[in-house]
C-alpha cells in the first residue's frame, strides 16, 4: 500500500476538505482526489462520502475504521525514518503555542539542551493544529491554551498565568485602571483563548475596534511602541518585554481570567515515545514549581476564572 496515499487520506480528514488538503500538501486538488481514489481502490471500499454542496468531508463507516490504522501506519513510517537517521541522543518532538515555546518554556528548553542526553525538536503552531499532530503521534507532546475533543488525546492542565495590561512607560495608563478607561481603538489584540475572548467581549464589546490584531504573543512588542497603545498578556511574555525599559505592566480593575496551559499526549503512544514523554513531563513538573511567573495548576483554579 502506498503510504503517500494514506498520508493524503489523513490530511483530508485533518483539514476537513480536499481543497485544504491540497493547499497543505502543495499539490493540485485533482492529485489529492486521484490519490484518494487509488487508496480506495486498493482497499476496495469508499472512505469518504462525496456529496455536492458539502463543505466538510464525512467519513464512511469503513473510513472511520481505517482512520486509526492509517494513523498507525504513518506513525510507524515516521519511527522508521527516525531510526534510520538516529544518533546516540533521542529527540523529543514538542508542538506548542508561540507564547509557551518562545517565552514560558524558553529557560526550560535551554536547561534541557545543556544538561540532558536528548535533543529537542521545537515546533510552533496554533492549538487546533497541535491537537492534530498529537492525535496522529507525529509530535510527542503538546502545550496549548485551548482544548478540543479528539478521540485519543489526553489533555491535562499543568499551569496557569495571570494576565496584565502592558503599555509604554510614558502612557497615560496606571495601576488598577479600568479596562473601560482604555481606548479600544489603541488596543493591540490577541485572542489568547475562548475564556479570554468572552471576558474581552463582555467589557469591550468585541475586538473589531482594535488598532491591530495579531495571532502570536511574540508579535505584541512590535505594536506597543507609542504612548497610547496597549495590550494584555501573561506574565511570562511580559517578563521578556520589560527588559526594554520603555515597557511597563499594570493590573487591571476588571481582572482578566488567568490563562491555563494544557499538556497534550496521545492515549496510545508508540513504544519509542513512552519513555521520553515520561522523562520530559517530569522535567516540566519540576520547572513549573521553580518558575515564579507561573503557578502549578490545581482544581480550584477552574472556579477562579473571573469572566
Amino acid at each position: 500500500m502506498n503510504l503517500d496515499y494514506v498520508e493524503t487520506f489523513l490530511t483530508i480528514y485533518r483539514h476537513g476538505s480536499i481543497s485544504k488538503a491540497s493547499e497543505h500538501l502543495y499539490i493540485s486538488q485533482s492529485s489529492v482526489s486521484n490519490r484518494l481514489m487509488k487508496l480506495e481502490n486498493q482497499l476496495d471500499t469508499e472512505l469518504i462520502i462525496r456529496e455536492k454542496g458539502t463543505q466538510h468531508i464525512i467519513l464512511t463507516t469503513a473510513g472511520e475504521q481505517f482512520l486509526p490504522i492509517a494513523e498507525e501506519m504513518i506513525a510507524l513510517r515516521s519511527e522508521s525514518e527516525n531510526l534510520k537517521n538516529s544518533s546516540i541522543k533521542e529527540t523529543i518532538n514538542i508542538a506548542s503555542v508561540d507564547a509557551v515555546n518562545n517565552y514560558t518554556f524558553l529557560p526550560l528548553y535551554k536547561e534541557v539542551l545543556n544538561q540532558s542526553s536528548y535533543d529537542l525538536s521545537l515546533n510552533t503552531f496554533h492549538s487546533k493544529e497541535i491537537h492534530g499532530f498529537i492525535e496522529n503521534r507525529t509530535a510527542d507532546i503538546g502545550y496549548v491554551y485551548s482544548t478540543y475533543k479528539y478521540p485519543h488525546i489526553i489533555s491535562k492542565p499543568i499551569f496557569r498565568e495571570l494576565m496584565y495590561l502592558i503599555c509604554h512607560r510614558d502612557s497615560p495608563y496606571f495601576e488598577n485602571i479600568s479596562i473601560l478607561e482604555l481606548p479600544a481603538e489603541e488596543e493591540v489584540y490577541l485572542n489568547w483563548n475562548d475564556q479570554y475572548e468572552i471576558w474581552h467581549n463582555l467589557h469591550l464589546s468585541n475586538a473589531n475596534n482594535a488598532h491591530v490584531k495579531v495571532n502570536t504573543g511574540s508579535m505584541l512588542i512590535n505594536y506597543i511602541n507609542n504612548l497610547t497603545r496597549w495590550a494584555i498578556a501573561p506574565m511570562s511574555v511580559i517578563n521578556q518585554f520589560i527588559s526594554d525599559d520603555r515597557i511597563v505592566f499594570y493590573s487591571l480593575k476588571e481582572t482578566p481570567p488567568p490563562i491555563i496551559c494544557y499538556e497534550l499526549t496521545n492515549q496510545y503512544p508508540t513504544p519509542n515515545q513512552i519513555n521520553k514523554i515520561k522523562k520530559f513531563k517530569t522535567l516540566v513538573e519540576k520547572y513549573i514549581l521553580t518558575d515564579e511567573t507561573i503557578c502549578a495548576f490545581e482544581e480550584w483554579m477552574y472556579e477562579d476564572m473571573n469572566i
